[in-house]
């Protein structure tokens, strides 16, 4: 369990290396507050359901999809998370985790 902020790690960076690409103002920052709630614009809402918020706010499916972790999550809840995001119609096959060292 304790890879998953290295999974995360390699989902913002590999996020973080597309947006280059001449991308405008198109990124979207989800933060897991907690395993089940997700802060989609600053709005509280449940990871199973933050590909289908992103929808409703109107969010193309081709933006830059940016992940910040608040703690320690679970692979499975991460992954409840990106299949959300898949299931609207979002790509996220590449993903990168940024971590903070361990002191």
């Amino acid at each position: 369990m304790h890879w998953a902020p290295a999974f995360l790690l390699t989902v913002l960076a590999a996020l973080g290396s597309g947006s280059v690409r001449g991308q405008t103002n198109n990124a979207v920052l989800i933060r897991m507050a907690s395993d089940d709630t997700c802060l989609v614009a600053d709005l509280p809402v449940s990871c199973r359901e933050v590909g289908a918020k992103l929808r409703a706010l109107g969010i193309p499916p081709d933006a830059d999809i940016q992940f910040g972790i608040d703690g320690y999550r679970t692979y499975e809840a991460i992954r409840t998370m990106m299949d959300s995001l898949r299931q609207a119609g979002y790509k996220v096959d590449k993903v990168g985790f940024i971590t903070k060292p361990q002191t």
